[in-house]
C-alpha cells in the first residue's frame, strides 16, 4: 500500500491509497496527524464511498467492496496569522484485505517544506 502525505499549507491536496500488488483491499482507515505530537490535524473532504470522521481527522470506507485504489482529498488547517509557519503532517493507515488479514499503523513519510 502507498499513502502520499502533504504539508499543512492550507491548500487542498490529493492523497491516494493504492494496492501495490495484484491483490485488492476491502477496507481502510486513514488519519492525519502532526508527526511530533500525534495530534489530529486538518480534515478530509467528502468523496464517493467515503465515511468522514472529523472528530479524529480520519476517513474510512462505506462498503467492503474490493478496491485497488482510493482517492482522498485532505485540507490542512488555515494559518492563524500571517507569520504562522508551515508545518508537517503524516498519514497513519489501517488496511484490511480480508476479515482476518489487515495491516495497521502504516505511516507515510513526513513531508515538510
Amino acid at each position: 500500500m502507498e499513502i502520499i502525505s502533504v504539508d499543512e499549507n492550507g491548500v487542498e491536496e490529493d492523497s491516494s491509497l493504492n494496492s501495490t500488488s495484484s491483490s485488492s483491499f476491502t477496507g481502510f482507515l486513514v488519519q492525519a496527524l502532526k508527526p511530533k505530537t500525534l495530534q489530529f490535524i486538518g480534515h478530509f473532504l467528502p468523496g464517493e464511498g467515503l465515511h468522514l470522521m472529523p472528530e479524529c481527522s480520519a476517513v474510512t470506507h462505506r462498503n467492503a467492496k474490493p478496491k485497488s485504489a482510493v482517492g482522498l482529498l485532505w485540507r490542512a488547517p488555515p494559518r492563524r496569522t500571517d507569520t504562522d509557519t508551515k508545518g508537517e503532517v503524516i498519514f497513519r493507515a489501517t488496511i484490511v484485505t480480508t476479515k482476518t488479514v489487515f495491516y495497521q499503523n502504516l505511516l507515510a513519510q513526513v513531508v515538510d517544506d
